[in-house]
């Protein structure tokens, strides 16, 4: 091992020999030496003996400074290059090849840029510089493809698969793997999990039709087999869960539409509350049904007071109707209890008592009626009249034949319900009321006449 300055001087003999031998040395040995040469020239090699493995240095086109080239075991030692120049480049495409990027780091460059970066912790970045997985991809658009060369699936025959393995402590293979299969022209997607062997557990089939359970939704109901759950091979049962906390509700929509009300034009939701859970129907966007404890609340009557007992139903009215099979009216009635008669309500207006009680179990001061009820009812008015256009009541040119509310009530109160002129409220008759008086006056005639005939028989027969 030698160096040399590369200058003979003129000498004769054997020194001029040695001399040219000494150059020759430092020549074949790379100038190998623990300290560079003494004359140092540009491109000049120089094997650094000083390092363990020793390394090959070249002097730079400057003559400024050494270049690491390589140990002198094989390995090459490059500069750090840059993505405009890499380490490694080609000749005819110098800026495409590898550099190193940063410390323990390598970036692959291609046109000056770089497009994959490998960090120091084994993470691969493609379109990124800092990895955070394993492998990340980044792109404003990032797609990955699996492409099966094969041209000759057949049905349901997987063409590529994602798998998700790891082995437990036997070794056998567990996890799980997404798989595409092809149907006719088309494709399909699986997810099967893995136990030893293959379970599929989902699979979206070439109509988009997904399949929970079972791996050909689309062999169900037309327009109701976009989502299919259940094994109709397994024994157990199948069902679908929505699950939140005790202060939310849970909600399946229908909708056609994504503006505020197409998007629940119908909906069911269940309102989760620790002291009174409720399950509420809507129909274009309105609340139409709610059912609570073991009662229904039709039309948005979602009070909780009244009777809370299994079977009852809470609603705002029936819609009127002509008989069993006759058409449904414009109108809507209820029946309310007053606590000791029962009354009817067409729309808003109460049309008054419906029925009439009369058993002595719910009667206290029972009392025959003393007073002059022939009088009375001579007060009474018997009228001719038609039914006019009025609220819900509707002309029908039909005479007929009655008594006016208010008049029955100034001469019998008990005869009439309501008030005159109330609003949303009809007077009604009490023909209970009226016919009492009523035969208590034809008693009291027929006492006059029984009187009369036993005069008119004194009378004939003195």
């Amino acid at each position: 091992m030698a160096t040399h300055e590369y200058v003979i001087a003129n000498k004769s003999g054997s020194a001029f020999r040695a001399d040219l031998n000494d150059a020759l040395r430092a020549i074949v040995t790379q100038n190998s030496s623990s300290t560079e040469p003494g004359t140092k020239y540009a491109y000049q090699y120089w094997v650094d003996t000083s390092a363990t493995p020793a390394l090959l240095k070249q002097r730079n086109a400057a003559n400024g400074a050494w270049i690491t080239l390589a140990e002198v075991d094989g390995q090459q030692l490059l500069g750090n290059g840059t993505t405009s120049k890499p380490s490694i480049a080609f000749v005819s495409d110098v800026n495409t090849g590898l550099y190193r990027a940063a410390a323990d780091e390598v970036g692959i460059v291609t046109g000056g840029t770089e497009r994959v970066r490998v960090d120091s912790s084994g993470r691969l970045g493609i379109g990124t510089t800092n990895p955070a997985k394993l492998l990340e991809v980044s792109d404003s658009e990032p797609i990955i493809r699996l492409k099966d060369t094969e041209t000759s699936l057949g049905d349901a025959q997987q063409s590529s698969a994602i798998e998700f393995y790891q082995s437990n402590s036997s070794g056998a293979g567990i996890g799980a793997a997404i798989v595409a299969t092809t149907e006719g022209t088309t494709g399909e997607l699986a997810l099967t999990l893995h136990s030893g062997s293959n379970t599929e557990a989902i699979r979206i089939d070439a109509q988009g039709n997904v399949g929970i359970g079972l791996p050909n939704p689309s062999s169900f109901k037309i327009n109701s087999d976009d989502l299919v759950v259940g094994n109709l091979s397994s024994g157990g049962g199948h069902g679908i869960t929505i699950a939140c906390g005790q202060t939310n509700a849970g909600r399946i929509c229908f909708a056609d539409g994504t503006s505020e009300t197409d998007e629940q034009r119908g909906m069911l939701v269940y309102n989760h509350d620790t002291s009174s859970d409720a399950m509420s129907f809507f129909v274009e966007g309105t609340q139409v049904a709610t059912i609570r404890g073991d009662c229904l609340y039709v039309m948005g009557a979602t009070s909780t007071g009244g009777r809370a007992q299994a079977g009852i139903v809470k609603a705002h009215g029936f819609n009127t109707k002509e008989g069993v099979n006759g058409s449904l009216q414009g109108n809507a009635f209820n029946i309310d209890w007053t606590g000791n008669s029962a009354r009817l309500w067409v729309d808003s207006s109460n049309q008054g008592t419906i029925s009439i009680s009369s058993d002595y179990r719910i009667k206290k001061n029972i009392e025959t009626i003393s007073t002059d009820c022939i009088d009375r009812i001579k007060q009474l008015r018997p009228v001719q009249y038609q039914i006019k256009d009025y609220e819900i009541y509707v002309a029908d040119g039909v005479t007929r034949e009655g008594f006016i509310a208010h008049e029955v009530a100034e001469v019998i109160p008990s005869g009439c319900e309501g008030e005159k002129d109330a609003e949303n409220q009809i007077q009604s008759l009490r023909l209970d009321a009226i016919l009492s008086v009523t035969v208590k006056a034809l008693q009291e005639a027929v006492a006059k006449i029984e009187t009369l005939e036993a005069r008119v028989a004194t009378l004939e027969a003195s």
